[in-house]
């Protein structure tokens, strides 16, 4: 080979070791972007909320990174007539138990509070927690509750432009020394807001539900992190797909958004066992068997870890595991020690 072809072949080579480089670099500010996170759900539908506060402080020291109440006054499933403590008044003393864990209420009902009553209240969180609240919300969906309590319930049209004023009024409360917002739903004339939360620019706000017409554009407008409820991986994939055309739309990142999957975990060895606490929480959730198998994390520690990276693959980047009692301490325990370290 001449000297001149082997100039040739090292100015190939270079730029090839060039571009590997950067796409090296690149893929890992991408992986980056998306680290993976792992939580858990307790709904407050307790008498006795002790071993709820119990089970908040083993997961945090499980490796947990976050914990996350409701927003419901009387159960979601079962026995409606059944013990339910306030999901937001239980956050604050859980914030006080707790020391590292990020946590939240998933979601806040937009429906049952003034905008700005919430932010009060999860300002106040905030500083207890010394910075730890993620602000879930949602428009409210649990007609009964409503009719129950004598809360409005109003059309889902315009619990979703409710939900939009309400975040907009936060956020400004949140950052500006006075907020004055007139909309269709709610007037606020001069407020002042002492303290702001600890974080800056404010907490992250977390919206919650799968409607494409008029959830998903609130969104990928205003959210700092959505979470999808619980739908299987394609379903999942199809929602962020969604997601993902209105933020260009919006002008925004769509990888900035944390996106949220709320599942169930059935693990262990023993197949049996398995099917058979899969059938249980199935008929509680109103399932059938197979999509209970679609949706649910289900089966031994590999096949966990499939299922999990099949929600990754398909864009979640945060997974919770909703327990009620009796909690599954075993099957939590085991998932942080088996299942999350390969995905961090």
């Amino acid at each position: 080979m001449t000297k001149q072809w082997q100039g040739r072949w090292l100015v190939a080579l270079c730029a090839v070791l060039t571009f590997l480089c950067a796409f090296s670099v690149s893929a890992h500010a991408e992986a980056a972007k998306k680290k993976i996170r792992f939580g858990i759900q307790t709904p407050p539908e307790v008498a006795d909320p002790e071993d709820l506060i119990k089970l908040w402080q083993e997961a945090e020291s499980w490796g947990y990174d976050s914990a996350w109440t409701f927003d419901h006054f009387i159960p979601i499933s079962g026995n409606t007539k059944g013990p339910c403590v306030d999901g937001w008044m239980l956050l604050g003393a859980l914030a006080t138990k707790t020391s590292k864990i990020r946590i939240g209420c998933m979601v806040t009902g937009n429906t049952y509070r003034n905008p700005a009553i919430l932010a009060k209240m999860a300002t106040t969180v905030d500083l207890l927690s010394h910075g730890r609240l993620e602000l879930g919300i949602g428009a409210g969906w649990f007609e009964f509750e409503h009719t129950a309590y004598g809360i409005p319930f109003y059309t889902a049209k315009e619990r979703t432009r409710r939900l939009k004023e309400s975040v907009q009024i936060i956020r400004s409360l949140w950052t500006e020394k006075e907020t004055t917002f007139t909309g269709k739903y709610y007037t606020i004339d001069h407020a002042p807001f002492e303290p702001k939360p600890v974080q800056k620019p404010y907490p992250p706000i977390l919206i919650g539900g799968q409607g494409q017409k008029w959830t998903l554009p609130i969104v990928a407008r205003y959210a700092d992190a959505w979470n999808l409820g619980n739908a299987g991986p394609a379903k999942t994939k199809e929602l962020i797909q969604t997601l993902d055309h209105l933020c260009e739309k919006y002008k925004r990142d769509c990888n900035t958004i944390e996106k949220s999957n709320l599942t169930s975990l059935v693990l262990g060895d023993d197949p049996e066992k398995n099917a058979a606490t899969l059938q249980r929480i199935a008929t509680a959730r109103r399932l059938t068997p197979e999509q209970a198998k679609e949706v649910l994390l289900n089966g031994n520690v590999e096949e966990v870890k499939k299922q999990v990276q099949a929600y990754i693959d398909a864009g979640v980047t945060h997974i919770i595991i909703g327990q009620r009692q009796p909690y599954d301490r075993e099957g939590l325990q085991r998932f942080a020690k088996e299942v999350m370290p390969a995905f961090r």
